[in-house]
C-alpha cells in the first residue's frame, strides 16, 4: 500500500525516522511525503519516497514540482463532490499569509490549482491512506483531506489538545474526542502522566496556563513579526526585481522573462495591500471603547471566548461555526429568552481585527464586551455558563465543574457538564438542563480529563527544543498509532488507547 503522510515541523531527521520505522514494518511500499524539513536534515530517499515540501503548498508554487500545464484534467464527478468543501478552502486562503487581500476569483483560481495538483498527486502515486500531523488548517492541507474523503481515501489525523506535545486522535474532523468518550466509560480508573498532572494542577489552582510573563513575551514577538511580514518581503523584492531586469537586458537568461518579472510586481502589490489592511485593522484600544461600563457578577451570564484570529477561527472542526459573529449572535439570541446575558471576551493575543466584525459584533442585542485582561477565573467562577468553539476556556470550566457550551465536537464535548449545540434549541435545552440537573462532581470532572490524556498520543506540532517528551517517546507514539490503525483495517470508527503512557498519579 502508498500512503501520504503530512509531516510537521521537523528537526535532526524526526520525521524520517518514524518514516524509516513505518517501512521497515511494512507498513507502506512507497510514501508520498509533505515535508517541512527546518534544518535540512531529512532526506528521503527517492525509491521508497515522492517528497513534495510544503512551501508549494503554502504558495501553490506548484510548476516547481512538476508541469502544472500539462496535468490531466480533473473528472467531473470530483469537482461535483469537491462542492461542499470548496468555500471552506477558500477561506483557509484567507489565512495570516495574505490577510482577505484575494477577491474572489483569484481565491478562487488557488482552489482549482489546489485541487489538480494534489488529485494528481493521490492518483498518480495510488494512496491508500492518508494521514496528517495536524488539523488541515490552510487551503492545500483541506484540499487534500477533503479529495481523500470523495475518493473514499481513509484518513487518520491528529491534532494538539491544551496539554503541550498531547494530541487527539480521530478519522474525520467530526470525531475528534470521540475515543476520550468511550474511556470513560469503559475505565473504573484512569491515571495521568507527569505532563498532563502539571497542567491539571495549574488549571485547579489558579488561571496559570499562560502567565502574564509570558502573554507579554509573546506578544511583543508577534508585533515584531508582523512588521517584518511587511518590510523584508517588500525589500528583498525590489532587490530580486532590479536584478532581473538586468539580466533580462542582457538577453542571455532563459529562465528570466517578463512573466517572471511580473510575479514580482505582484508580490510587491499584495505586501503593500497588506501594510494598508494592517493601517486598518483596529486592535484593543478599539475593542475597549465598546466595552460595558459595568460587570455585575451576580446576575446572570453565558461567557463567550473569542478565538484568536487568523487561527483557531480558520480550523474546520466548527464547521459553519468557525464564524464568530454568527455563534454570538445565536448564542445571545437564545439567552436572551432566558433572561440571561452575553459577555464576549476578546482572546488576550488578538492584536487586530476589522471594524466591521466589532461593530457587527457590538450591534448583536444582548452582547456585552468586557475587558480581556479581566481575571478570567473570576469569570467563570461566576458564569452560569462558558462558551466557545474550541477555545482552552472549555477545559479550564469544565475541569471546575462549570457549565459549558461548544459549538464544535472535540475532545471535551462529551465530559460531564458539557453541552455540544448546534441550534437555537439545542442552547436553549442546554439552558434549561443546568437549571435541573446537579453540578458534575470533581472526580468526573478529574476523570474525563484523564480519559482525553488517555485516548492522545504524544506530538510536537511545532519543534520545540524545550520538549515535555523525548523523541523517542513522540516517534514511539505515531509509529504505534500508524501501526495499530492500519493493523485494524482502517476503521471509521476508529477507538484509540495509548497504552505507551507512564500513568502515575
Amino acid at each position: 500500500m502508498n500512503i501520504l503522510y503530512r509531516a510537521c515541523a521537523s528537526k535532526k531527521n524526526y520525521q524520517l525516522n518514524i518514516l524509516e520505522m513505518l517501512r521497515k514494518k511494512e507498513i507502506f511500499e512507497k510514501c508520498t511525503v509533505i515535508s517541512q524539513t527546518l534544518d535540512h536534515g531529512d532526506r528521503y530517499p527517492e525509491k521508497y519516497y515522492h517528497e513534495i515540501q510544503a512551501g508549494h503548498g503554502y504558495h501553490a508554487s506548484y510548476n516547481a514540482v512538476c508541469d502544472y500545464d500539462a496535468l490531466p484534467a480533473v473528472p467531473r464527478d470530483i469537482w461535483q463532490k469537491m462542492l461542499p468543501y470548496k468555500s471552506t478552502v477558500m477561506d483557509m486562503t484567507c489565512r495570516i499569509y495574505n490577510m482577505h487581500l484575494m477577491t474572489y476569483d483569484e481565491m478562487e483560481m488557488i482552489y482549482i490549482k489546489h485541487v489538480r495538483f494534489w488529485n494528481w498527486v493521490l492518483t498518480a502515486d495510488n494512496v491508500g491512506f492518508c494521514f496528517f500531523t495536524a488539523v488541515p488548517h490552510t487551503g492545500w492541507e483541506y484540499t487534500i483531506y477533503a479529495l481523500a474523503k470523495v475518493s473514499n481515501i481513509p484518513t487518520l489525523l491528529i491534532n494538539e489538545i491544551w496539554i503541550e506535545e498531547m494530541c487527539a486522535v480521530a478519522t474525520d474532523l467530526s470525531n475528534f474526542g470521540s475515543s476520550a468518550a468511550v474511556c470513560f466509560q469503559k475505565h473504573e480508573h484512569i491515571g495521568l502522566d507527569q505532563n498532563s498532572y502539571i497542567f491539571y494542577k495549574k488549571i485547579m489552582q489558579k488561571h496559570l496556563v499562560t502567565t502574564r510573563k509570558d502573554k507579554k513575551k509573546v506578544i511583543i514577538n508577534m508585533n515584531q513579526w508582523q512588521k517584518k511580514l511587511f518590510y523584508k518581503p517588500v525589500l528583498n523584492t525590489v532587490l530580486k526585481r532590479a536584478k532581473m531586469k538586468k539580466r533580462l537586458k542582457k538577453g542571455n537568461d532563459p529562465y528570466i522573462t517578463v512573466r517572471t518579472i511580473w510575479n514580482c510586481n505582484n508580490d510587491i502589490k499584495y505586501a503593500c495591500r497588506h501594510k494598508v489592511l494592517r493601517a486598518e485593522m483596529k486592535g484593543q484600544k478599539y475593542y475597549n471603547r465598546k466595552l460595558t461600563n459595568v460587570v455585575n457578577l451576580n446576575e446572570k451570564y453565558i461567557l463567550f471566548s473569542l478565538q484568536l484570529t487568523p487561527e483557531a477561527t480558520t480550523l474546520p472542526q466548527a464547521g459553519v461555526f468557525s464564524n464568530q459573529l454568527l455563534t454570538v449572535q445565536l448564542l445571545a439570541e437564545a439567552a436572551k429568552e432566558k433572561g440571561i446575558k452575553v459577555y464576549v471576551k476578546e482572546h488576550w493575543i488578538q492584536n487586530g481585527r476589522t471594524a466591521e466584525f466589532y461593530n457587527e459584533l457590538s450591534m448583536i442585542p444582548n452582547v456585552y464586551f468586557i475587558r480581556s485582561d479581566i481575571d478570567n477565573d473570576l469569570l467563570m467562577k461566576h458564569a452560569y455558563m462558558v462558551s466557545s468553539q474550541t477555545g482552552t476556556c472549555i477545559v479550564e470550566a469544565f475541569t471546575k465543574c462549570i457549565p459549558c457550551l461548544i459549538f464544535s465536537y472535540n475532545s471535551s464535548a462529551e465530559a460531564p457538564g458539557v453541552y455540544y449545540v448546534g441550534s437555537k434549541n439545542e442552547i436553549l435545552h442546554a439552558i434549561d438542563q443546568v437549571k435541573v440537573k446537579r453540578r458534575p462532581t470533581v472526580k468526573a470532572a478529574r476523570k474525563y480529563f484523564e480519559a482525553i490524556c488517555k485516548t492522545s498520543v504524544r506530538s510536537s506540532l511545532d519543534w520545540n527544543e524545550n520538549r515535555k517528551y523525548t523523541v523517542q517517546e513522540c516517534t514511539e507514539d505515531i509509529v504505534g498509532l500508524i501501526t495499530d490503525y492500519i493493523n485494524k483495517g482502517m476503521p471509521q470508527q476508529y477507538y484509540y488507547e495509548n497504552n505507551n503512557l507512564d500513568i502515575r498519579y
